[in-house]
């Protein structure tokens, strides 16, 4: 695809694709070349959107924030089956610890399920970032479920819950493609935002769910 296709492609294009957004996320998440950074980069990306969404004051934010959320959610499990060789197989078999995870998470709040997930997923990034302790493929895997586990709850707690995941899947595209002009990542395009421009698309996702 040139530069130019890149440019003029459309949400609805990628989503219509088979494991469009995932393949979406892989173009724009930006990689190291450290397997540690980017892992911690989805960690850390994952908890803080979590808590912006719970903190969101209205459904525009909400979706918005719900999709930053499902991005880094996909971008974790990118980075671990692009690091660890049997990541899929591990997961592959790893039912019963996924199921165990639901379970529990049906007993607690949102508010309580972040605070423990956090701590534990921090520690595993700590000891990977700071001390050059990689995990093993299973504690990988436990990560990526617990991710799951947490934006599944959290997703449910917030205002926009009952929002297609489509449309907020459909607004996070077309709020990337803005902001980078295409399908290419760039750390200055990242920060210096057009935010006027980036609102008014989420508030038509939102006229669309209200609709």
């Amino acid at each position: 695809m040139t530069e130019q296709q890149e440019q003029q492609i459309t949400a609805d294009e990628i989503l219509n694709q088979h494991k469009g957004y995932s393949q979406f996320v892989s173009t724009l998440f930006n990689r190291t070349g450290e397997p540690s950074k980017d892992f911690a980069h989805a960690v850390l990306g994952v908890l803080t959107e979590c808590d912006e969404y719970l903190r969101a004051p209205d459904l525009t934010n909400a979706i918005e924030e719900a999709g930053d959320l499902m991005f880094f959610v996909t971008a974790l499990g990118l980075v671990c089956r692009e690091h660890f060789q049997d990541f899929d197989d591990t997961a592959a078999g790893g039912g019963e610890e996924f199921s165990a995870l639901l379970t529990l998470s049906e007993k607690v709040g949102a508010g309580a399920l972040w605070a423990s997930y956090s701590v534990e997923l921090m520690d595993v990034v700590k000891r990977w970032v700071g001390y050059g302790k990689e995990p093993a493929v299973g504690q990988a895997y436990s990560a990526v479920c617990k991710v799951v586990t947490l934006s599944g709850k959290v997703l449910d707690s917030g205002l926009a819950k009952d929002t297609d995941i489509q449309v907020v899947l459909k607004a996070n595209v077309e709020k990337l493609l803005l902001r980078y002009k295409g399908l290419k990542f760039s750390a200055e395009k990242a920060v210096d935002r057009d935010v006027a421009s980036e609102r008014e698309v989420l508030e038509r996702a939102s006229q669309q769910q209200q609709s």
